[in-house]
């Protein structure tokens, strides 16, 4: 897009400070206390109240990414690691 043709928001979001996406440990979720779940909540609130989107870590499930069987063989070997969600979001 020509800078002639851009519009009035996208100058304006150019000249934003960019933000670290915050992560949310929503583990204590899982837990029966009443006052870490109050916690988590205002941070979940304030999160979605500011910055409008997070990223998730402890879900409670060990959700993991790998390729698919038949997307790979001898021949076409997986490009990347299996990896379970804590170390894709972690980078670890």
């Amino acid at each position: 897009m020509s800078l002639a043709m851009e519009t009035e928001f996208r100058r304006k979001s150019r000249d934003l400070p960019l933000r670290a996406l915050s992560l949310v440990d929503v583990g204590a979720a899982h837990t029966s206390d009443p006052v870490a779940i109050e916690a988590l909540a205002e941070e979940w609130r304030n999160i979605w109240e500011g910055v409008g989107f997070t990223g998730i870590v402890n879900p409670g499930f060990d959700a993991v990414g790998e390729s698919l069987p038949t997307c790979t063989d001898a021949d076409n070997p997986q490009k990347h690691p299996t990896q379970n969600y804590w170390e894709f979001s972690t980078g670890t």
